[in-house]
């Protein structure tokens, strides 16, 4: 047994003890009365003795009871306390579990599992110290660390408080090997090897990759969280899978997946949302099943947008709950990548050159570009440098085995005929179309128009009143389109319509879609960055190592704390930012484990009650019944 507030009772005594002896010194005041005879009195002449200054009082038992009382009242006062364990002179390894589940915000009066579970180690060793063992602290998340080595209680309590709290899911095999090597120890003929103790604390939301073994020790469960008075239960939804893609017949439309999951016991809708570099692009309700027997429920979503640009992509779930950490994902969305375009122009001796029309804009779109005269395009035996081919009033001889937009001029099988045709509006167009959806024709006037030949209803993007304008031919192979008129003989180039038209057909040619157009790193991976020098600021501050060399990836390690790391006054094709998330279903379930089987056992879990337990309420207890017995008595000895 040992008292945790020793101080306090030791002056409580020095102080009431000595009052209640000296209230026995007291001298009684008594009333004088006149009696015929002292032969029936005798036992007031002894009282009489007895109230005589520096004379010891009598001992009775009614004081002895007095007494009794009051030193149950200053041992409770003391706090006692059982020992944890009756392991003597031996090693103490305290494992403290600061995994994501961790955060949770189910403890003792709102306190994280975390805080919780400190401030149990901290109880432990102070319980401890008096055992003569030494201490050991180990947290661990993905990996463990040594806090403390074996060292006195003073030590060990600094180390446990240093523990923060990470965004990485729990591993406790490595946890236990180590625990397992420092319970060992080393071993001599002067101190004979003992077996140790490891305690953990932790929830026991572990995912059992492995099986937990430990040698040399005895192991200890003791959960933490799940105490949070009115709590409905394990009340968190978290986003599990994150991932964007490029629509491949619309580039610039982004498209983001996530998967939701719930560990309450019953359905929750929430509201999600996606924003773009901080402002909100787009966001839905998901309704998310209960969890079961199976395990927590998960619901799909899709959030999307049109953007051409890169950008920072986050999915927030915008409802409060356990675990903060997993309300929000974040991607780096990478730009649409840029194609390379040959524009094939005619030769100088065929008329004047009107081909800036087109270059202009593609300069704009700062698109790799390559001007070629008709003759030399027709010399060349490949095209394999580009990603698409842009021919204004040309018809090649042989159709080029890549995606081609064709101005003013037919394709080899596909030739434009030059009847005398009235000049037209566009009367109608696909708005629906990838290079149209944007753009819009009402105003654009074709004053020369040339013939196509028939094709089919579903090949036209736009028709004027005598027949299609723009075609795009549903045939094998690499997809082509045919503007049937010299941009020069219409008042298209003038309008902003031509420019978002040309950008559109770029991408929709070109297939610029990407399976994973996000980047992000998780918890667990070593993150890299393009970033030659400086410090990115997000949960915490990262500097780039002074070896860092330009151009080169630089290996920043892994960051336990998921969120947006941003790098201010970035140089040209450096990294800007990066995002790190936790992704991880055991983590989000914030599951709370009733045993954990460690070396072929299952041990269960307890809430304290194995740690050093107070005993103070039995003695208040105790004095309450001698109080009790000191009135009966009191009134027995009083009776007339």
């Amino acid at each position: 047994m040992t008292f945790l507030t020793p101080i306090p009772a030791l002056i409580a005594a020095a102080i009431t003890v000595p009052a209640l002896l000296v209230l026995y010194f007291l001298k009684l005041r008594r009333r004088p009365i006149r009696i015929s005879s002292t032969l029936l009195w005798d036992q007031a002449s002894h009282d009489l003795q007895v109230n005589v200054p520096f004379r010891m009082a009598r001992p009775t038992w009614l004081l002895l009871l007095q007494l009794l009382i009051l030193a149950c009242f200053l041992i409770a006062l003391a706090r006692p306390a059982m020992d944890l364990s009756t392991v003597q002179d031996s090693r103490i390894i305290i494992l403290i579990d600061r995994s994501a589940s961790m955060s949770a915000q189910d403890g003792p009066a709102g306190q994280t599992r975390l805080e919780a579970a400190k401030a149990r180690a901290i109880e432990r060793i102070r319980a401890l110290s008096s055992s003569g063992s030494t201490f050991a602290v180990i947290a661990f998340a993905a990996e463990p660390v040594l806090l403390a080595p074996p060292s006195d209680a003073a030590a060990a309590r600094q180390a446990v408080a240093s523990v923060a709290a990470s965004d990485q899911p729990g591993a406790l095999a490595p946890a236990l090997r180590m625990a397992g090597t420092i319970a060992q120890g080393e071993v001599s003929e002067d101190s004979p090897r003992r077996r140790g103790l490891v305690i953990l604390l932790s929830d026991g939301g572990f995912a059992e990759s492995e099986p937990f073994v430990l040698a040399g020790a005895d192991f200890r469960f003791e959960r933490v969280g799940g105490q949070r008075e009115g709590e409905p239960g394990l009340d968190n939804v978290g986003i599990v899978a994150m991932s964007a893609r490029r629509e491949w017949d619309d580039p610039a439309a982004v498209r983001f997946f996530a998967r939701l999951q719930n560990a309450l016991d019953r359905p929750v809708t929430a509201p999600v949302s996606l924003l773009m570099d901080g402002r909100e692009a787009a966001s839905t309700i998901v309704t998310i099943p209960a969890a079961g027997s199976q395990g927590p429920g998960s619901a799909p979503v899709s959030l999307s947008t049109v953007t051409r640009e890169g950008g920072v992509a986050t999915i927030r779930i915008g409802r409060d709950d356990l675990l903060a950490t997993d309300n929000q994902a974040s991607v780096v969305l990478s730009p649409a990548t840029k194609p390379r375009v040959l524009v094939v122009v005619p030769d100088p001796s065929d008329g004047p050159r009107t081909e800036w029309i087109i270059t202009s804009i593609i300069e704009e779109l700062r698109l790799p570009m390559r001007v070629m005269n008709a003759s030399v395009f027709a010399q060349e035996t490949g095209t394999p440098r580009f990603d698409v081919v842009i021919f204004d009033r040309v018809t090649p001889a042989r159709l080029p085995a890549l995606p081609t937009l064709s101005f003013g001029a037919g394709l080899p099988g596909l030739t434009l005929s030059k009847p005398p045709q009235p000049g037209t509006y566009f009367v109608s167009w696909q708005r629906n179309h990838p290079v149209l959806r944007h753009a819009s024709l009402d105003s654009v006037y074709v004053s020369r128009p040339l013939q196509l030949p028939e094709s089919r209803p579903e090949d036209e993007i736009a028709r004027g009143a005598d027949g299609a304008l723009i075609i795009s031919p549903s045939a094998p192979g690499p997809r082509r389109i045919i503007v049937s008129f010299d941009l020069a003989d219409s008042n298209w180039p003038v309008q902003p319509g031509f420019a978002i038209f040309l950008a559109s057909a770029i991408d929709y040619l070109t297939l610029r879609a990407e399976e994973r157009a996000g980047e992000a790193f998780t918890t667990t991976q070593p993150v890299q960055v393009n970033a030659a020098s400086g410090v990115f600021d997000g949960p915490r501050r990262v500097t780039v190592p002074e070896s860092a060399q330009p151009g080169l990836p630089v290996n920043l390690g892994v960051l336990d704390l998921a969120g947006v790391y941003r790098l201010s006054n970035a140089a040209e094709g450096a990294t800007s930012a990066f995002a790190v998330n936790l992704l991880d279903p055991d983590e989000s379930a914030i599951a709370l484990a009733e045993s954990l089987q460690v070396s072929g056992e299952a041990v269960p879990a307890s809430t304290g009650d194995g740690g050093p337990r107070e005993v103070w309420p039995w003695f208040v207890a105790a004095a309450v019944a001698l109080l009790a017995i000191e009135w009966l008595l009191n009134a027995w000895m009083m009776r007339v």
